[in-house]
């Protein structure tokens, strides 16, 4: 598959457009998916829905469990906490939860125009994705390989259904860190600080709408950092001068949440998902029965003690499982970055049970796994200087997952690269085939071709 002279931005808006069709589509099937009643709308996002409602309806960024107002006539009484006001959050950074809440004010609350507009700005932002992809792909291997990575992205289920399914934060930061990858690559060869502040601030940015991104970023930057010392570029002070403007957009959420909580919290309170994902009971990936909105103990210790007040309670569980159980906690480790990798936790009923969809999961996750091995082989052989940059990228990306809770949803961040080195192994057999078809083809038109008479 080959681009004209001229014809790229075409092909990629065609791209970008079928994308978005797609996506929005399985996203109208899926909708009445999120707009199921219970407990006042818990299944339309979740934490990140619930704090938008408390955004829209003037009570702050509050309330991740919170549901507005008196539980509904003839609901179950044991209910009755998931209806009372649970107070300040750090619980989920601010951006998404902003935006969805600008959606909320202005098409109402839970209402079936804010989740067809949620879904359409997700889909949005899952189709634009397509452009950063050909750009990493076209300078870290050719225009060829960026194009066949984008439609590669186009039709890959995972992303349609999270996309389509989920208006959450991981389709905008997916999105946004591969902008900062794409513009990281620009500035091993520009020299302008402003450039540098601007990659700064936008990698600010992306944090605040997950934070997990910081786990990647260090090493994104060491990346850089090396290859402009070894040409000889100038590189400490555009460093720091990025570094500086990183940090800025995040200062005023976490002067919000000291002056809130009077205590310094960076970006999100994480000792929630720790103690969720680390547990003796290994039937599925995470203890379900340990997070407040499905467990009416937690709920009320919750309420009762206030968010900072139960995250420490949650810290200090997590600190005295990994005391206790130290080579447990490593297994437990080891299996969560297996099932992100590959799709298998347990082939026990009661599991799949639950996970009906593991099963065609496992053969399609480990194919993409060891094709992706594959094109990081072809990289290496080839000597591109991207290699070490997609290592950093796939190695500490996914990571903070593997301790927490390792949903197939959190891949998103990571697939683009995994699709990009698919792209780059697969490409190479494609066209040997292709060749080897020719020549064959050629061998035997030769063949039947008659000898001229004596």
């Amino acid at each position: 598959m080959k681009l004209e002279e001229g014809s790229e931005r075409p092909h990629l808006f065609r791209i970008v457009l079928l994308a978005l069709i797609l996506r929005f589509v399985v996203g109208l099937l899926l909708l009445p998916d999120r707009l199921n009643p219970r407990r006042d709308h818990w299944e339309f996002d979740y934490e990140l829905g619930k704090v938008a409602a408390s955004v829209a309806s003037r009570h702050g960024f509050s309330n991740p469990y919170y549901s507005r107002g008196e539980p509904p006539a003839g609901s179950d009484p044991s209910e009755s906490l998931y209806y009372q006001r649970t107070g300040p959050t750090a619980i989920v950074p601010p951006i998404f939860v902003s935006l969805l809440a600008g959606i909320f004010v202005l098409f109402g609350t839970y209402s079936k125009a804010s989740a067809v507009v949620a879904l359409f700005v997700n889909c949005l932002f899952s189709a634009l994705t397509v452009l950063p992809i050909y750009g990493i792909a076209k300078r870290c291997f050719n225009p060829r390989i960026g194009i066949w990575s984008a439609w590669i992205f186009v039709f890959f289920p995972f992303n349609i259904f999270w996309a389509g399914n989920y208006p959450w934060s991981t389709t905008l930061s997916a999105l946004l860190f591969a902008i900062c990858v794409l513009k990281t690559l620009e500035l091993e060869r520009k020299d302008r600080i402003r450039t540098w502040i601007f990659v700064g601030l936008l990698a600010g940015f992306t944090a605040l709408v997950e934070s997990v991104v910081l786990a990647a970023l260090p090493f994104v930057g060491a990346w850089v950092c090396f290859r402009r010392a070894k040409s000889g570029r100038a590189w400490l002070l555009p460093v720091v001068s990025a570094g500086i403007a990183l940090i800025l957009p995040i200062v005023p959420w976490v002067a919000r949440n000291y002056v809130v909580f009077d205590h310094a919290l960076l970006l999100r309170q994480p000792w929630l998902p720790f103690r969720v994902g680390n547990s003796i009971d290994t039937i599925s990936w995470w203890d379900d029965t340990k997070n407040p909105e499905s467990n009416l103990p937690e709920m009320r210790e919750y309420v009762e003690f206030g968010e900072l007040r139960y995250m420490q309670v949650k810290k200090r569980q997590v600190l005295d499982f990994m005391r206790e159980h130290p080579g447990f906690f490593i297994s437990s480790t080891a299996r969560k970055a297996v099932y992100m990798w590959t799709g298998y936790w347990s082939f026990r009923p009661e599991y799949l049970k639950t996970e009906p969809f593991d099963l065609p999961n496992i053969p399609f996750n480990t194919s993409f796994t060891i094709l992706a091995i594959l094109g990081f082989w072809k990289m290496f052989r080839e000597r591109r200087p991207a290699r070490w940059l997609f290592v950093w990228i796939l190695l500490t990306l996914p990571s903070p997952y593997y301790f927490t809770v390792p949903m197939i949803r959190y891949r998103s961040l990571v697939d683009p690269y995994v699709i990009m080195l698919v792209a780059c192994a697969v490409l190479p057999w494609l066209d040997a085939r292709r060749e080897s078809r020719s020549k064959k083809r050629e061998i035997g038109s030769a063949s039947e071709t008659p000898l001229p008479a004596a």
